[in-house]
């Protein structure tokens, strides 16, 4: 990867290149935080150092985003390093094969919950793992699929859009439900 440094109108153009392409994600509090490296495309919601994303209680993992390279749907749980590890190679790996380093998790603590939606022929489909409910011995896990609603504009481009989450440790039977949800156009 070759780093380049831009000023004036060129910086403020490949910012607001970086920022539509979904490498950058703005906060509201005017800081800018980004992706993982090879992260294809997600946002992390935590602002430590790239590749220091231990979950603890107080701020757990959640990642989101257009381009996992899981090109099928599949719903996953995480439950022990080795599993979280197999899985965020499927997700993160990058055209030349490389992984960039899996973000780590307190197993003792915490499953990882993902939600990959597989290939989209457009953009402006998003996922987003909603509530858990547990009750005895399972769980059921809400997955939200924000798609476009008629008429919208998006990108011709195909999409992956995939949420991953810890969470608390889960029963042992989980299963996913899937609610798609139509926004429309503002």
């Amino acid at each position: 990867m070759i780093a380049r440094q831009y000023t004036g109108a060129a910086a403020g153009l490949v910012f607001l290149s970086a920022l539509t392409a979904g490498c950058l994600s703005a906060r509201s509090d005017d800081s800018v935080q980004q992706s993982r490296p090879g992260g294809r495309g997600g946002k992390v919601s935590d602002t430590t150092k790239p590749n220091d994303a231990t979950v603890s209680a107080e701020q757990p993992f959640s990642l989101s985003g257009g381009r996992s390279a899981i090109r099928q749907p599949k719903n996953r749980v995480a439950r022990d390093a080795k599993a979280f590890v197999a899985l965020w190679a499927e997700h993160a790996k990058s055209f030349d094969g490389t992984v960039p380093p899996a973000p780590k998790v307190d197993f003792k603590k915490f499953d990882v919950v993902a939600v990959f939606l597989g290939s989209i022929p457009t953009g402006g489909h998003a996922v987003e793992i909603g509530d858990i409910k547990r009750t005895g011995r399972k769980a059921v896990v809400t997955a939200l699929h924000m798609k476009p609603g008629p008429g919208a504009m998006v990108t011709q481009a195909f999409t992956y859009p995939f949420a991953m989450r810890a969470v608390p440790k889960l029963p042992p039977t989980v299963t996913f439900v899937a609610i798609e949800k139509t926004y429309a156009q503002p």
